[in-house]
């Protein structure tokens, strides 16, 4: 679930201490995850972040150039990550999310949607034995498939 890795977040709690020691953190932290959506109350610390600018592209002098992230604290994270699994498990196993969506689903990514484009195209094309061509944009870049006697 976190990767231990060596960062320290600012409650001074490193990743791989909550991994080596999750069973015995499992039922504190529980504690405080149960109290604290029971009270809708986060603790302090947990809402504090230290952010960073990660280089993207172009110059490095530029601001703008940079993006910002935020790396919070290592329980917080944990209990973002158990939040997004129920949630996301709900819209699944509910039917609230197409299975066309590649996006924020496991085992599922802009490959797994650009594959399953190519291959509704080459499913089209066998059906109606016509050339045909799709244009995709991705990242500002215009890509071209045309698909003739495949």
């Amino acid at each position: 679930m976190i990767k231990p890795s060596t960062y320290v977040g600012p409650d001074g709690i490193p990743n791989v201490l909550l991994k080596n020691c999750a069973t015995a953190l499992s039922l504190p932290l529980s504690h405080i995850y149960d109290t604290s959506f029971k009270d809708s109350i986060l603790p302090c610390c947990w809402k504090t972040a230290n952010v960073l600018p990660i280089f993207k592209k172009g110059c490095t002098k530029n601001p703008t150039n940079y993006r910002p992230i935020s790396l919070t604290t290592t329980c917080c994270r944990a209990m973002e990550r158990i939040i997004n699994n129920d949630i996301l498990n709900f819209l699944l196993v509910n039917y609230l999310i197409t299975r066309h969506q590649h996006g924020f689903v496991r085992k599922r990514s802009t490959c797994t949607n650009l594959w399953s484009v190519y291959m509704t195209g080459l499913s089209l094309y066998s059906h109606a034995g016509k050339p045909m061509l799709f244009i995709l944009t991705l990242k500002r870049r215009l890509i071209l498939f045309a698909m003739q006697n495949c």
